[in-house]
């Protein structure tokens, strides 16, 4: 037993620190394996999980109201520790008090910075009175099976290090190489040539065998929604895009800010291609192209409350009109909702509200 410490002893740090390193990287490899995401994951760190395709477990609270939004309806999902999440779906809002496996995109809404779960699948774990009954039993099995893992991965790590231990207590002492015929020892063999010719250059710096150098090319994400708008490149909105307009056109009077959502206190100026109506520029989810495109403000994926044609806003000389183009989602001003097809005059200060977008109309 001594001749082992003795060796453990004599061990360089290196080797030492990899051991300890490999053997917590397994347990930690074992624990995170069988790590599920729940929603109290996902509420801790929002930021993690943005844009991530993700599957939670959780039991139907209640249904949230969506307002005048036909096509989304919302709910909230809690899980075992009381942590609840709101969940959107096009489909029909699952049954209160059941429990269901629902898989989506989580996504952070720029209204009150909250993860909401864009549903894309879900199936039912278990109805309202099974859900009563299985819970507390449920929770027991969750228990258990952490359990038995944790002693799995520490059993491993025991292993590791036993074998470590049994591997060292069997290699042979260093044999010192036999003297030259001459008597002096074999410069070979010194305890100074341990650094070869393959490791280091002929100047003594590293060669080119070694680790290559870190590269400093870079990858730019090209999101739809993080493109900054081609009128305003320089503080512009990032979720907003719209084009330059000809420089035969005149900016619309007035400017719009953003009131609310990541963007919040930016502003940007737009202008109207011409029509027997007025000066219109369009706003919604729709990609325009062609010489149409200066003149309409398409919104990124950030607003997927707002139809694709949601509103215009129309110059008439001096007057500045807010027009309602969309039949399934509200455009209100100042808090009244303007029906559809209908318009009505903007004046300096007037908030804008399109789903989650708000904006605010400011008169030069």
């Amino acid at each position: 037993m001594s001749s082992l410490m003795n060796r453990y002893s004599k061990m360089p740090s290196t080797v030492l620190r990899s051991l300890v390193w490999a053997c917590l990287i397994l347990v930690l490899g074992t624990w995170g394996a069988f790590a599920q995401t729940s929603i109290s994951d996902v509420n801790s760190n929002p930021g993690k999980y943005r844009g991530q395709n993700v599957t939670v477990e959780g039991t139907v609270m209640r249904h949230v109201d969506s307002g005048s939004d036909s096509e989304t309806k919302n709910y909230i999902l809690q899980d075992d520790s009381g942590q609840e999440l709101r969940a959107q779906t096009t489909q029909e809002p699952p049954e209160t008090g059941s429990r269901y496996s629902v898989e989506g995109l989580i996504e952070i809404s720029p209204f009150n910075r909250e993860p909401v779960l864009d549903e894309e699948d879900r199936s039912q774990i278990a109805s309202a009175s099974e859900n009563q009954a299985t819970s507390s039993q449920s929770l027991r099995q969750d228990f258990s099976t952490i359990t038995v893992y944790l002693i799995l991965g520490l059993g491993v790590l025991v292993i590791v290090v036993l074998g470590y231990f049994a591997y060292a207590s069997q290699e042979d002492e260093p044999v010192p190489a036999p003297p030259r015929q001459d008597g002096t020892p074999d410069p070979s063999q010194s305890p100074d040539s341990d650094l070869s010719s393959a490791e280091l250059g002929g100047d003594g710096e590293e060669s080119e065998a070694g680790f290559p150098e870190p590269s400093s090319q870079r990858i730019k994400s090209e999101s739809s929604s993080s493109q900054e708008p081609e009128a305003d490149s320089d503080g512009g909105p990032d979720t907003l895009k719209f084009k330059a307009p000809p420089k035969t056109m005149k900016f619309v009077p007035g400017r719009l800010v953003v009131a609310a959502g990541p963007d919040q206190g930016k502003e940007f100026r737009i202008a109207g291609r011409p029509t027997p109506e007025g000066n219109v520029v369009t706003i919604g989810r729709a990609e325009v192209e062609g010489e149409k495109a200066f003149a309409h403000i398409q919104l990124g994926d950030t607003y997927r409350t707002v139809s694709r044609m949601q509103a215009e806003i129309i110059q008439q000389d001096d007057t500045i009109l807010l027009k309602n183009t969309s039949e399934t989602n509200p455009t209100i001003v100042n808090g009244d909702h303007v029906p559809t097809g209908e318009s009505v005059e903007l004046g300096g200060g007037d908030m804008i509200r399109m789903g989650e977008l708000m904006l605010r109309y400011e008169r030069d």
